[in-house]
C-alpha cells in the first residue's frame, strides 16, 4: 500500500498539471474554477503525503475518506463533465 500511495502522489500533480494544459488549449468554460479545484487537490495530495511520511501506518481514515471522495465526486462527477466537453472537440 505504501508504494501505491507514493505512486498516486508523484503521478498526480503531473496529471493536474496536463489536465489544466488541456483546459487552457481547448477553452474549457470553467478552466479558471477547475485549475483552483484542482491546485487544492494537489495541496491536499501534498499534505497526506507529507502526514504519511512520518507516520509508519499504511493508511488512516482522513486518507481513505479523501480518496473514496476523490473517486465519487470528482472522478464520478467533475472528471465526466468536462470529459462530454473534451470528446465533442474530439480530444481522446
Amino acid at each position: 500500500m505504501r508504494f501505491h500511495f507514493v505512486m498516486f502522489c508523484s503521478i498526480t500533480p503531473i496529471s493536474l498539471w496536463l489536465r489544466e494544459k488541456l483546459f487552457e488549449k481547448h477553452g474549457y468554460p470553467e478552466t479558471r474554477e477547475h485549475i483552483e479545484k484542482l491546485k487544492k487537490l494537489v495541496g491536499q495530495v501534498f499534505d497526506f503525503y507529507e502526514s504519511f511520511k512520518k507516520s509508519d501506518a499504511e493508511v488512516n481514515f482522513d486518507l481513505m475518506e479523501f480518496l473514496k471522495d476523490w473517486l465519487n465526486n470528482r472522478i464520478k462527477g467533475t472528471d465526466k463533465k468536462y470529459g462530454a466537453f473534451f470528446n465533442f472537440k474530439g480530444v481522446n
